[in-house]
């Protein structure tokens, strides 16, 4: 499948809820085609919200990617382009939290937090930037983050370092890169001034365990 009419495709990972199903959805207003990634156990979830973008008129591909596994990160751009034939814009919005205190967080909880929320961003980041200068063109990679990245919270006290880190990991703009971007988003839920994500709200207050962004 081929982009036409000068169609822009971007890729949102973690679509499958929350905020990232909300990029998803506003990129879809915007008339943009969509690539909807999120994990495999949440198929459901991006096939459906794929099938949505295509009744309303829009092209979409639901796909699955481990974002903290580098070689599905660059398959998942490859079929991108194969599906809807090119990228212009790249949301790395994937992220999951340990809900609980610091002191009560394992080096496990740690390791796996930073593995998507760090090593996630990396692997998107490159892939997104390495795709786009192979198709010779421009494009926007966007790195989105909760406000746990610019004030602590109690119950997310693991996760604090590793979304100051994920939101400052720049892919650069120096030789290489010629007109790719990169911008850190910080996504504030419920926040009237962040209108390309809408009235999303989400609470933390949900005890322990993993919670997807």
């Amino acid at each position: 499948m081929n982009s036409t009419n000068g169609e822009r495709v971007a890729v949102v990972t973690g679509a499958a809820q929350g905020i990232g199903r909300r990029i998803t959805e506003r990129l879809a207003e915007d008339g943009y085609a969509l690539a909807v990634v999120d994990l495999e156990e949440k198929r459901e979830g991006v096939e459906g919200l794929s099938e949505a973008l295509n009744e309303k008129g829009r092209r979409s591909a639901a796909l699955t990617c481990d974002v903290s596994r580098t070689d599905q990160v660059e398959d998942m751009a490859r079929r991108v382009v194969e599906e809807l034939g090119t990228l212009d814009v790249f949301v790395a919005n994937a992220g999951i939290a340990q809900v609980h205190p610091l002191l009560n967080t394992t080096q496990e909880d740690f390791e796996k937090i930073m593995s998507v929320n760090l090593t996630g961003v990396f692997n998107s980041y490159r892939a997104a930037a390495r795709t786009m200068i192979d198709l010779d063109k421009g494009g926007k990679i966007i790195g989105a983050a909760s406000t746990v990245a610019y004030r602590p919270f109690e119950m997310l006290g693991g996760v604090l370092g590793v979304q100051v880190g994920g939101t400052r990991t720049d892919p650069g703009r120096g030789d290489g890169m010629g007109p790719v971007r990169h911008h850190g988003q910080r996504l504030l839920s419920g926040d009237r001034r962040n209108r390309h994500v809408g009235s999303h709200r989400r609470t933390h207050e949900r005890g322990a365990g993993e919670a997807p962004w």
